[in-house]
């Protein structure tokens, strides 16, 4: 069954009472591709690691468990999404270990270059033109460092129960060649847990 439209935009920006319910939801749909994608990107004990759209932020600590004398970092645009990221990981939060960040993919606040790793699940549908959210990537990832997006591609079946006023779904060509486009290369390709795609890419070196 499509999701109505109104529930279907806070997907990309929960918001108000439906989006904290929803983001209940998401906790559960998403806490397997997460731990997914946390294994394919294999954080180092030293590293900084930005999770960009971290949502509930369930996955900042399991990031920090990997990253122990690093850097964690999620960043969301929702500010309901940021608040439920800061209570879900309150200890870790005050200790420093982690940091939560209000903004846009497409434009993050870091240098470039900062970060050795990062990782989006969920995200891409609402990058539409994704071209500015992967050169932000791309800018604040040191060259050799490592991308792991997470997507449902456009012949998945459960792609049609999403409106498409709000979700953008693309196919894996099209999103390795926006990808290569916007300065990653090595791209290697892994099948997510409930039929997702999940990119895996460095940063170029030039």
């Amino acid at each position: 069954m499509r999701r109505p439209e109104f529930i279907a935009k806070h997907g990309g920006m929960p918001a108000g009472w439906l989006g904290r319910v929803l983001a209940s939801i998401m906790e559960r749909e998403t806490a397997a591709i997460n731990q997914h994608a946390i294994a394919l990107l294999d954080p180092l004990v030293s590293e900084a690691v930005l999770d960009i759209g971290m949502g509930n932020g369930l996955s900042l600590r399991h990031l920090a468990s990997h990253v122990g004398e690093g850097t964690v970092v999620g960043v969301d645009h929702s500010p309901v999404m940021c608040r439920r990221a800061e209570k879900n990981n309150k200890s870790l939060v005050d200790e420093g270990l982690i940091s939560v960040v209000c903004a846009c993919s497409d434009d993050l606040p870091f240098e470039t270059g900062h970060f050795d790793a990062a990782m989006s699940v969920h995200t891409l549908y609402f990058w539409d033109p994704a071209e500015p959210h992967l050169k932000e990537i791309a800018r604040i990832l040191r060259p050799g460092g490592r991308l792991v997006l997470a997507f449902r591609p456009d012949t998945d079946p459960a792609t049609s129960d999403f409106p498409n006023s709000i979700y953008t779904f693309r196919s894996i060509e099209e999103i390795v060649s926006l990808a290569g486009s916007c300065g990653f290369e090595d791209f290697v390709l892994e099948d997510g847990p409930n039929s997702e795609a999940i990119l895996c890419a460095l940063r170029s070196h030039c």
